[in-house]
């Protein structure tokens, strides 16, 4: 016996639905994001504190560094991957956990409301 099937979306039909971001697109958004919400423009005097846990001024560096390595790509045209997207995501991920817990981040936003 010979099973009908109901008609189902063609794949041309599929591309009016909403689609993610190409690798590009979606690592320009990161970079954008991280620069918004790292102080990477603090000065020492509030990245440095009397105690320290960890090193701050450190891990701003290595999420500036990062983020300048990644728009140099950009505008050099490089192709970019979704390899290259999630890494960046993890590292911005991980500094920003690491500033959050020793409380850098929580200054950083307190102060500069303030002013």
């Amino acid at each position: 016996m010979i099973e009908v099937r109901p008609n189902r979306p063609k794949i041309a039909s599929i591309g009016s639905m909403d689609r993610k971001p190409a690798a590009r697109d979606a690592l320009q958004g990161l970079v954008t994001m991280a620069r918004s919400r790292l102080p990477l423009e603090a000065p020492d005097s509030m990245i440095c504190r009397d105690h320290c846990s960890f090193c701050a001024r450190k891990l701003l560096l290595f999420a500036e560094n990062e983020i300048e390595r990644q728009e140099t790509r950009l505008a050099a045209g490089d192709p970019i991957s979704l390899g290259d997207v999630d890494q960046f995501a993890r590292a911005m991920r991980k500094v920003e956990a690491a500033l959050r817990k020793g409380g850098f981040l929580a200054h950083a936003q307190t102060d500069s409301s303030d002013v």
